[in-house]
């Protein structure tokens, strides 16, 4: 049974694999095609915190919550770092530009010690001032 209902597409053993070592998987929209990345939440401080800050969105007609651009762009980077992804890097980087003028920099410094993305946030926040 699909419990994301007839619309979406599942592949029931990752997403139970995903459950089981908080990690990612994809349930596809199938009139669109859209892709959405479910991420379990691990168990530490960063993820608690990125959960309490979700924000209310209007998605298929409906409310959903979203993490904040800031936790986005922090996630993306420690992706960025423990996969050594340069897309995810790009992402960050593309996600701080779109909201340059709203983006909470404190925020995303205080997590970059814990999160070990020192490096990443400070070629992310040069990209930034460049551009």
């Amino acid at each position: 049974m699909n419990s994301f209902g007839n619309n979406f597409y599942v592949n029931r053993n990752a997403a139970l694999d995903a459950l089981e070592n908080h990690s990612i998987f994809n349930v596809i929209h199938l009139a669109t095609g859209f892709k959405i990345d479910i991420i379990i939440r691990k168990p530490r401080p960063f993820n608690q915190e990125e959960f309490r800050r979700r924000i209310p969105r209007g998605f298929l007609g409906k409310q959903r919550l979203f993490a904040t651009a800031e936790d986005t762009i922090l996630s993306k980077l420690e992706w960025s770092k423990d996969s050594e992804s340069e897309r995810q890097f790009t992402d960050a980087v593309n996600i701080a530009k779109l909201q340059r003028k709203a983006l909470d920099v404190e925020y995303l410094k205080n997590w970059e010690p814990e999160l070990r993305v020192d490096n990443l946030l400070t070629k992310l926040l040069t990209i930034l001032r460049a551009t």
